[in-house]
Order: structure tokens, then sequence, then C-alpha cells
């Protein structure tokens, strides 16, 4: 929300590929936090959370430079609407047209059980996040029963049978939330993804280094490719991971 460039420089230097700002953050904040992600060769996930217009908000944080929407219903925001006697709103009630109004990937986030979220990728959004509902119940942060690894392979065979979502190279993928670490389940949804890029390599290796931006389906133009005509300063760190690919111009809508 606020000293975007710091954080995100901090969050860089300990490893992060990804950081979060939010749509209702002062316009400044988001440019240097975007201005981070080009600096540090990171990826940033603008979050629509609170916004008036939830859709409108999307278009926003993709114009500012983001590259991945979060379309996001707070768990306060869901149950003080839900006290008051109304209808619970969903991420699901607007996610095909926060798709539709912006070129980036998309992954809703908010009150979504398990058998929704695994469904997201047919709106469109082809990045699926688990948390809470594996580890948590509604009322109180505590672990949740059950076999969670038998779970988690079930939940990755489903979503992984989508292929191909919206992106014509951007497979869908499965974000776990920090609901998952929190209650220690780590190794557990680890191990139920043998054939996928492990959440932390092994010592002595490298980061996969990012891909160049996929073709929207939809327009067939592409979002970017690798720029090789300017390295990016790398985190004071030394963290070694990959350049990020180059911004193209925003597509046309």
């Amino acid at each position: 929300m606020d000293g975007g460039y710091l954080e995100a420089e901090l969050m860089a230097q300990a490893g992060a590929t990804h950081v979060v700002v939010m749509a209702r953050a002062h316009e400044e904040t988001l440019k240097v936090v975007v201005q981070a992600g080009n600096d540090l060769n990171i990826e940033v996930m603008g979050d629509n959370l609170g916004c008036p217009d939830m859709v409108a908000g999307a278009k926003m944080l993709e114009d500012v430079g983001c590259d991945y929407v979060i379309h996001h219903i707070g768990y306060d925001e869901r149950r003080g609407i839900a006290k008051r006697g109304q209808r619970m709103p969903s991420p699901l009630d607007q996610l095909r047209d926060v798709v539709q109004a912006v070129s980036v990937p998309v992954q809703a986030v908010g009150g979504l059980t398990i058998e929704q979220a695994v469904r997201t990728p047919e709106f469109g959004a082809p990045l699926v996040v688990l948390g809470a509902p594996l580890t948590i119940d509604a009322d109180a942060f505590k672990t949740a029963s059950g076999d969670v690894e038998s779970s988690l392979r079930l939940i990755c065979q489903k979503v992984h049978a989508y292929g191909d979502v919206g992106l014509t190279s951007f497979m869908c993928n499965i974000i776990f939330g920090a609901a998952l670490g929190t209650a220690g389940k780590v190794a557990a949804w680890a191990e139920a993804l043998p054939a996928t890029q492990p959440a932390v390599p092994p010592a002595g290796t490298r980061r996969m280094a990012p891909q160049p931006r996929p073709t929207f389906r939809n327009t067939g133009a592409t979002r970017a490719g690798l720029d090789s005509s300017s390295e990016r300063p790398r985190p004071a760190s030394g963290s070694d991971f990959g350049m990020k690919p180059g911004r193209a111009p925003r597509l046309s809508r």
C-alpha cells in the first residue's frame, strides 16, 4: 500500500519472484512497484480488493503495468455483507468480466470452495489459488483434518486437465496460499506435485528464467518477448534468478 519500491526491493532480495500491490494504493505507489518489477526482474501482481468498480480496477492495474491481476473479494467484506442479511459476494460474480477486460493472466481469490477454485479456468482465469479451504475453517485459523496430500493430487489432476486457458502458451497453474504454509503443509503439497518445478530449487541450482510473454488467444498478439538488448540489474543480495521479459506496448482491446 505504501513504500512500494522499498518493499518490493526487500522481497526481491529475500528471493521473491512476485510481489503484490493493491489497486487502492496511491497511483505513485503503483508506479514505483511496477518500476521495481522492471529493475529487479520480478513480476508484479495487482490486487483489485475493495475497488468500487472491480472491472475498472483490473483494467487500471494492467494499464499501469502489472503482470497479473488478482480479482479479490475480502474476508471481512464477505462476512460483513452476509451478516447484514445480504448475499455474500463471490469472485466468480464478475470473473468473466474481469478476464475479458484485461490481457494479462487473472486469478480469483476470496471465499471460494476448493470445487469453485478448481473451476476458475472455465472462466478464463488460468491461475488457481488454494489456501484457506484446505487448511482452516471459516471462523478460526486451525489445521484442517483429512488427507491433504490426496486432496492436492486430485486438485492438481483436475486443474492441469484444462490445459491452456485464454493465453495459448499459459498452462493452468496452482498457487498455494499463505494459509497452507501457515498450517505446516508445505511438504505435503510439494510431494503432490512431482511433475512440476519444485517450490524451492535444490541447493546449487539456478532458478528457471521467466519465459517470453504468452500469446493472447483472442487477439493473436504477443505480450512481449525476452529483451536481450538490455540486461536489467540484479538485486543487491545477489539473488540468482533469470531476467524478467521486457514489456511490450499494451494490447488494444
